[in-house]
């Protein structure tokens, strides 16, 4: 075998090697598709539903396939109308929400992106859509919704103007209707501008700024102000302010609501003039008002409660009524009034017999006779109403505090699924915002193993105390864990010290109070946990509610893990087979620039990759192409379409140094988001031009050979014998180059087949007709021919003749045997085993089942050319007295037997077996069986015959 041969063999082997690394890869994608937790479906032009992953038919069930989208629509909806422009060509991604009939009957939103798909030519074959069940978020909006809604009214229903002040630049962040009665509230207004009309903070007036007073304490703070009103009418106001803290503890906000005290101002002072005028005015007042002495006994009160009258409270203590809870509070306010003659402010409660609250807030001020403090002055507010609407605001509050830092540690969460590729530095993220989340104090994830027998620690979180068990070693799937992976479901124990589980804790184990553990889950099925334990107080339902959503978000990045594992992989599979391929492998983008150059190419063209990448491909063919290939790349960019893709067409090279060569070149376009590009691969045809130039060359010498051989028979004997030996030299030559042919033939991939049809069609319809009309005049000049010794010349030239007609059929069939399309695979196989029956006198018995058994003509083709491959090997090294032959069917495949009596051999040296026409060992046998799916073994023992099955797929 030449160079050239050698070369064509390794690159059909290294093209079947591609074609199926390039199968494993689609293989792997449509696990992938399958594994998305997400639902994806296709549809056709008549909105026909044709294809569905695993969570589709999960969703809609097995019986989706065939059935029309709105099949599965619950009441009526807009989504045909929405979706319209996309089956009229429309690219875009369309999102709609839509309500759907799950296979179970459930009523359920969902959120869909849909894409139109197209063919080659640009029309609009269906769409492509990517759903999401959303109803349970849509619920948990409607509920925020709600809960802000009821805070926003709680707010408004306040009578007391309630804002919220940015502790940075003072502006009003929000307001209630109440606050308008100082002026009207923009996006920009301060707090200094709404109360005070200042441009400017009001630091250094009489009264101390409230938001200065929390930014400095970080506590509530409540103290009396001025206000003007909108109409620039001063107003006693008492201020209460909240501070609002972020995470580092800074005051951000501060919640600000303020009660016109001047009315009561206004008390005091007509109090003090006149104690009649008070005493009428506080039988109107709604608020609890006394007058106390400085032994806070009762010496006038305005209302009464519990059912007494004023007789019978008039002369007790203020104490008598007043709850134990609050009395060192009211103590200690009323001697600081009596102290310091300053008003003073505390609040109470009272708890009625059936369980009804009443809130009070109570303003303190001193009795001033002489210039000394006789007495106090209470004033009793109900704020029941007030106390309310602050308790539900305070609750409102926790509740979006604790979404905030729930959303916050899920955003965490979710960064690190994008962040980190390592499953492992994703979850530890993940685990670490679940813990801090949630309260636990330790905690591990660990994976299933191989065998699903015992968790694989990946780390562990032991919270500071001391655990002595290996954290190598495998944990057994019992216990709670057993149960979380058995359900799938976040499971927990609050105390486990007391429960069964505790038998399973191996000794040394750190004390756990409580665990819980979230499955981690893949396909729905359980193949991980994420554990917690020893949270203070014990795990809640919320807490599996939280850890179950952190354990979905490892579940992501686990299979982002893997499937970035398996891509790495694929491309660097792919990138070694593109280097090894012995074919130029050659990518260009849009602008034509080259992008990719492998080492077949770096041979073919001699230019080195740094020097050809970011060159233009143009430098790779003769100037006289090159327009029209910018041509008709630039209508392919621009319409997507061209006749040459994904087809073989000859063409001329340039070499570096710019010698020209032939070249056959396949080229194949792919797309990104945001660009087109080209890869083609070229193979250098300049060895196989030769030997096609050669063999052409041969067949015109041979014709013209006998056809001037055959008329000088009728001139002289002599110059006839020269002419039979020149013939047979002739002959010979030929038969070496056919020879060469079907060397050449066995290296070429299954398109080559078809040349070597070519071939034996000229053979039998050129040279063997010619051979035929020359038989035919030697045949007439035999008979017009009357001499003796003429007539014996003519004879052997006439059976000279005969032999080389039937040792051309014998060559037609030898390279492509016409019984093989003509009469089917069966037959073409019984046809073999009687050829080498009678060629080698080895009896071949043929045995059929009689089974239909339908093949692809490539199949047909590849086990043709083994069968026989494998009938020559025997004949050669078997040294076998009896061969059988046997087809038969096996469900869709397709089985081959071939078995001998001869000396068989070692199967540890089957790599060394080779006796194969051109050089084909068993290796390459099955190599070319795996490329079309097929397989074959060997079965053989020195001494005891070969038994080799081929086995391959049917066409139906």
């Amino acid at each position: 075998m030449n160079w050239g041969e050698t070369k064509s063999g390794k690159l059909a082997k290294s093209l079947n090697s591609s074609e199926e690394e390039l199968q494993a890869l689609s293989s792997r994608y449509e696990a992938i598709l399958a594994a998305v937790p997400d639902i994806i479906m296709e549809v056709d032009a008549n909105k026909i539903y044709t294809w569905a992953n695993q969570a589709g038919l999960e969703f809609f069930g097995e019986g989706v396939i065939g059935k029309e989208a709105s099949f599965y629509f619950e009441g009526e909806q807009e989504t045909y109308n929405r979706v319209k422009p996309i089956f009229e060509g429309d690219e875009n991604v369309i999102y709609l929400e839509s309500w759907q009939r799950r296979k179970d009957g459930e009523k359920r939103l969902l959120a869909w992106w849909c894409r139109v798909l197209k063919d080659a030519n640009g029309n609009v074959i269906g769409v492509i859509s990517t759903a999401r069940d959303i109803t349970e978020r849509k619920q948990i909006e409607e509920q925020i919704r709600l809960q802000n809604q009821l805070f926003e009214k709680t707010i408004e229903s306040l009578s007391h103007p309630f804002y919220v002040i940015d502790a940075h630049n003072y502006q009003i962040k929000m307001a209630n209707t109440a606050t308008t009665v100082f002026n009207s509230i923009s996006a920009d207004t301060t707090c200094h501008a709404l109360t005070h009309n200042l441009n400017h903070p009001c630091r250094g007036m009489r009264y101390a700024c409230p938001l200065e007073e929390v930014k400095r304490t970080k506590k509530p703070v409540t103290l009396e102000h001025i206000h003007l009103d909108k109409d620039c009418n001063a107003r006693h106001v008492e201020i209460h302010g909240f501070p609002i803290f972020d995470d580092a503890g800074n005051v951000v906000q501060m919640i600000e609501y303020s009660l016109d005290i001047t009315a009561r101002k206004q008390a005091e002072e007509a109090l003090l003039e006149s104690e009649a005028k008070w005493r009428s005015l506080t039988e109107n007042s709604p608020d609890y008002i006394m007058l106390l002495d400085r032994d806070v006994k009762i010496l006038f009160i305005n209302h009464t409660i519990l059912g007494l009258t004023r007789e019978q409270v008039i002369g007790t203590s203020f104490f008598d009524y007043a709850l134990p809870e609050f009395k060192k509070a009211t103590r200690t306010c009323f001697n600081r009034v009596l102290k310091t003659a300053e008003p003073g402010q505390f609040e109470s409660t009272y708890q009625y017999e059936d369980g009804r609250i009443q809130y009070f807030e109570s303003y303190v001020g001193p009795v001033i006779k002489n210039g000394k403090t006789v007495g106090l002055t209470v004033s009793s507010r109900d704020i029941t109403d007030r106390k309310q609407a602050e308790i539900s605001l305070r609750k409102s509050l926790e509740i979006s505090r604790q979404h905030e830092a729930e959303v916050s540690a899920l955003l965490k969460g979710s960064r690190a699924v994008l962040q980190y590729s390592e499953f492992e530095h994703a979850a530890r993220s993940i685990f670490d915002s679940c813990k801090s989340l949630i309260g636990a104090t330790a905690g591990y994830v660990a994976l299933l193993n191989k065998e699903e027998t015992a968790n694989e620690l990946l780390f562990l979180d032991s919270g500071g105390l001391n655990c002595f068990v290996d954290p190598t070693l495998p944990m057994p799937i019992r216990g709670l864990r057993e149960r979380a992976y058995r359900t799938g479901k976040t499971v927990y124990e609050n105390d486990f010290l007391d429960s069964e589980w505790t038998q399973f804790l191996p000794s040394g184990h750190a004390p756990l109070e409580n665990v819980l553990f979230a499955p981690l889950k893949l396909n729905g099925k359980a193949v991980g946990l994420l554990g917690l334990a020893n949270k203070s107080g014990g795990f809640t339902a919320d807490d599996v509610r939280m850890a179950t959503a952190f354990g979905e978000l490892a579940s992501v990045a686990l299979m982002n893990s893997r499937s970035l594992e398996s891509l790495e992989a694929s491309e660097q599979r792919f990138r070694s087979t593109a280097q090894s391929a012995g074919d130029a492998i050659i990518s260009i983008d849009s602008e034509g620039n080259i992008i990719f150059w492998n080492n077949a190419a770096e041979k073919i063209f001699g230019y080195s990759k740094d020097e050809i990448i970011g060159q233009p491909v143009t430098s790779l063919m003769p100037e006289r192409f090159r327009e029209a290939h910018l041509t008709g790349m630039n209508r392919v960019i621009s319409t997507g379409k061209s006749s040459l893709l994904g087809k073989t067409y000859e063409m001329i090279g340039l070499r570096k140094g710019g010698r020209e060569f032939p070249v056959e070149l396949t080229v194949s376009s792919w797309k990104t988001k945001h660009e087109l590009f080209f890869t083609g691969i070229v193979r250098d045809i300049t060895q196989r031009k030769i030997i096609e130039e050669e063999l052409k060359r041969s067949h015109e010498e041979l014709e013209s050979r006998v056809i001037e051989r055959t008329r000088e028979l009728m001139t002289v004997n002599k110059a006839l014998r020269k002419e039979i030996a020149e013939r047979k030299r002739t002959e010979k030559k030929l038969l070496d180059y056919q020879q060469r042919l079907r060397s050449l033939s066995s290296d070429l991939t299954l398109t080559e087949e078809r040349e070597r049809r070519r071939i034996a069609t000229d053979l039998h319809d050129r040279i063997g007709q010619a051979l035929a009309m020359a038989k035919i005049k030697l045949s007439e000049i035999r008979t017009s021919t009357a001499e003796i010794e003429h007539r014996i010349e003519l004879d052997e030239i006439y059976e000279l003749l005969e032999q080389t007609i039937q040792d051309t059929r014998s060559l037609t069939f030898d390279i492509s045997p016409p019984i093989l399309y003509e009469l089917g695979f069966e037959l073409a196989i019984e046809w073999l085993a009687e050829k080498f029956q009678q060629q080698y006198n080895i009896p071949v018995d043929f045995r059929d089942d009689g089974e239909h058994k339908p093949l692809n003509n490539d199949i047909r083709i590849v086990l043709f050319r083994i069968v026989r491959e494998l009938l020559i090997n025997i004949v050669k090294h078997a040294s076998a007295k009896n061969v059988i032959v046997s087809i038969e069917r096996k469900g869709n495949k397709l089985l081959i037997h071939i078995s001998d009596d001869g000396i068989g051999f070692d199967l540890s040296n089957i790599e060394n077996v080779k006796g194969m026409k051109g050089g084909f060992g068993f290796f390459s046998i099955c190599e070319r069986l795996d490329f079309l799916g097929g397989r074959f073994t060997v079965e053989s023992k020195v001494g005891h015959g070969t038994r080799v099955t081929l086995e391959a797929p049917l066409s139906e």
